[in-house]
């Protein structure tokens, strides 16, 4: 990071960092690279909380924030990669200056998908399972944390454990009458059976999703549904099912402004037959 950056987060001035620099060991935890300085160690870190008052590391953790939530804004709206640095600490300051629920709520909504991105999967099981110990049991909040890391299990290739979580979702967003979330942890669960080739299974998943998504009126989620449905098709060898399903799902996409989907699902439907295997996940739930 720059000098600037690197003042901001760490809540010294330039000529603090200066003289942190001077320090020969200090300066041994510190790696140039291009563009400026870029710390490594927490013990650099904690060196420099160590020298704060409390009042001086709350500034601190504030300013992290604002930086890091600008770095992580910043990315989203111009569609580029990610701050890897900013998904990994985003929540842990917000934690220490905003408290428990400031923490959950910055980690499921801003640094989850960035970590999924980058493929910070260890960070983002770490981070899961930290949030499930403060939020309350049988909320909303456990079911999309539980739902996230049945994503996480999913993309590792661990289908028993991705499963486990997706159902604990759906039992929690069932008792609490959370429509979004059930279509979410249906659609997630049919990707599983998809994957593991029981495909009656799958399909029932994608139809019980489907269902809610049309009576929420969720364009998106309904073309996910079909997008998947149509998968579904292809694996049993009903090519023109797969083409009904992949057109509509193609219509919709075009409807609600999702070119990059549209050239997706269309080009599943030229090579129909070709690819053995695809998935478009669900629209509803955290992600």
């Amino acid at each position: 990071m720059s000098d600037d950056v690197a003042s901001q987060v760490a809540g010294v001035s330039r000529t603090g960092l200066k003289r942190i620099f001077a320090d020969k060991y200090l300066a041994g935890l510190v790696r140039e690279e291009a563009g400026g300085r870029r710390i490594y160690h927490s013990i650099l870190s904690d060196y420099i909380l160590w020298q704060m008052s409390e009042s001086e590391k709350q500034e601190y953790h504030r300013r992290a924030v604002a930086v890091y939530r600008g770095k992580l804004a910043e990315a989203k709206k111009k569609q580029t990669k990610p701050d890897g640095l900013s998904a990994l600490r985003l929540a842990e300051h917000v934690l220490a200056c905003e408290g428990e629920e400031g923490f959950v709520d910055a980690f499921v909504n801003e640094c989850f998908r960035p970590l999924l991105n980058l493929g910070l999967l260890d960070a983002a099981v770490r981070l899961s399972e930290r949030a499930l110990e403060v939020v309350e049991k049988g909320s909303k909040w456990e079911a999309m944390l539980r739902g996230n890391l049945g994503l996480i299990y999913r993309m590792r290739g661990e289908l028993d454990k991705a499963e486990e979580m997706h159902k604990k979702a759906l039992e929690i967003d069932e008792k609490l009458g959370l429509q979004e979330g059930m279509a979410s942890d249906y659609g997630n669960l049919g990707a599983i059976y998809q994957t593991r080739g029981e495909l009656d299974k799958a399909e029932e998943m994608h139809k019980k999703s489907l269902s809610i998504e049309k009576k929420l009126g969720r364009l998106e989620g309904m073309a996910s549904d079909y997008a998947n449905l149509g998968v579904v098709c292809e694996d049993r060898g009903d090519l023109d099912g797969a083409r009904r399903y992949w057109e509509m799902a193609v219509d919709l996409y075009k409807r609600i402004g999702m070119p990059h989907r549209v050239e997706e699902v269309q080009g599943w439907i030229d090579g129909l037959g070709e690819v053995p295997y695809r998935h478009i996940g669900s629209g509803g739930g955290a992600l």
